[in-house]
């Protein structure tokens, strides 16, 4: 008799087990049929670097829900700013035309194909109902690509020095396969190497092409990860959040990326504050924490010669970036309303027009074109920051981040990140505007709401 029951209880758990497993597979898919656009940044992430194909995934949402929106554009209504976002990417096209030459195009027709998709994701992720897309899962996916940017920052510490063609270029003509654009995206490099103060540097670049464009998904995806890893309510997945985040600041530290350290900085120091605001002081310990554990760093350790040896000699770079901005300014001047379509290239220093997105709309596609982005970025990061949901605070932290990055970081490959937090913010507060009518309704519908009379009592 024992030994039946022993039997029937385990076929039980293995009964719940595959239960269990077909409902979560089943939701899974109805999450993927949604959402697979934008899911591939990282479910694919391994297998489309090695294919040297993970650079073109920032295409797909265009490709995709822009062809659905397209069929059936009454099906969705307009977020705050989409129509001025429209705008900018009409003028951006039309930009175009200053390019003379068939790679210039193809490279020009791929940056526009990245800012159409995050005039997409905007759309899309704020039309998407809840039930159908939960917040908690578009994060995860998203938190996801820094868990790949961290393991990706481990092997640039490793092997920074690897380079090899992928498999992309394997299979194209060579005349193809080495130009600078697919060389550039496509080859399968983990780092940018450089000698620093005598030190071999491998700044962490995979999966990504620059170093620079690492750091700026890394502090992009980190709120993502924050409130989908390390704030989550499952004990393994926090867990797992908790020593991944531990793990990131080796990489992070060692890519020397300024950049990131500010996104880093500003994610914890907003998520304290919004903590604070609350009545718990738990996000101002652990802030707290982190800034004593880092000064100590800093303060006995060998990379904080380095760091500061970084601060002290980042004049150079300033003065660099300051001569790019200066001819970008003079040269957005020259092409007010169009721009030049594409960075200039110069001898000596990176084409003017590069090194942040600001400058690469100003100069590249004009002062108008800028007007409307800014006009986009400015009123969605507004309304981002009123948002009261704690599951939408981390998209809009996204946003907080992106207007810092605005300035230097080119943010063309992150751009639809930015396009699925917006929409994420968007959609929140459409919710939150239709739930206060539904409250107001209600409550007209009850002052309204006759008043039932006794009946009179029978007379005696």
């Amino acid at each position: 008799r024992s030994l039946s029951t022993t039997r029937s209880a385990r076929a039980s758990q293995r009964r719940r087990s595959t239960d269990e497993f077909s409902v979560w597979s089943q939701r899974a898919r109805r999450y993927l049929a949604v959402g697979w656009p934008v899911a591939i940044w990282s479910l694919g992430m391994p297998v489309l670097w090695v294919l040297g194909l993970y650079p073109y995934v920032w295409v797909l949402p265009a490709l995709t829900f822009g062809l659905v929106i397209l069929a059936r554009p009454s099906n969705y209504r307009m977020p705050t700013g989409a129509v001025a976002l429209g705008g900018f990417i009409i003028l951006v096209g039309v930009s175009g035309i200053n390019i003379g030459d068939a790679q210039g195009l193809v490279l020009f027709g791929y940056r526009w194909t990245i800012m159409v998709s995050l005039w997409t994701c905007l759309v899309w992720f704020a039309n998407m109902p809840r039930q159908r897309l939960p917040t908690e899962v578009v994060q995860y996916w998203l938190g996801l690509i820094f868990v790949g940017c961290v393991a990706f920052g481990y092997l640039a510490l490793v092997a920074g020095t690897f380079v090899a063609p992928s498999a992309l270029q394997l299979v194209l003509p060579a005349g193809i396969a080495q130009t600078g654009f697919i060389d550039s995206v496509s080859s399968l490099r983990l780092a940018e190497v450089t000698n620093y103060l005598g030190y071999t540097l491998a700044r962490p670049s995979a999966p990504m092409a620059f170093a620079n464009g690492w750091g700026s998904t890394m502090g992009l995806t980190l709120p993502f990860f924050f409130g989908a890893f390390v704030r989550s309510p499952i004990v393994r997945r926090r867990r797992f959040g908790q020593v991944v985040l531990a793990m990131s600041a080796v990489p992070a530290a060692f890519s020397f990326n300024r950049g990131l350290w500010m996104s880093i900085a500003i994610l914890f120091v907003y998520w304290a504050v919004r903590r604070a605001m609350s009545g718990d002081w738990t996000g101002v310990k652990v802030a707290g924490v982190l800034a004593v554990v880092v000064a100590l760093l800093l303060a006995f350790s060998p990379l904080g010669d380095l760091v500061f040896t970084k601060i002290d000699t980042a004049s150079d770079s300033n003065e660099s970036r300051s001569t790019l901005y200066v001819d970008a300014w003079g040269g957005a001047l020259e092409s007010p309303l169009i721009g030049w379509g594409a960075p200039t290239p110069q001898e000596g220093t990176p084409p003017v027009g590069t090194h942040g997105l600001l400058w690469w709309i100003m100069y590249n596609h004009g002062f108008v074109a800028l007007v409307l982005f800014l006009s986009w970025m400015l009123r969605t990061t507004w309304a981002a920051l009123r948002t009261r949901r704690d599951v939408e605070v981390w998209s809009a932290v996204v946003l907080v981040i992106f207007v810092a990055q605005f300035g230097f970081y080119g943010l063309l490959p992150q751009l639809p990140i930015v396009g699925v937090a917006a929409g994420l913010v968007q959609r929140d507060r459409w919710e939150r505007i239709a739930g206060r009518r539904r409250a107001r309704a209600d409550l007209a519908a009850e002052r309204n709401r006759p008043v039932a009379r006794r009946p009179q009592e029978a007379r005696v």
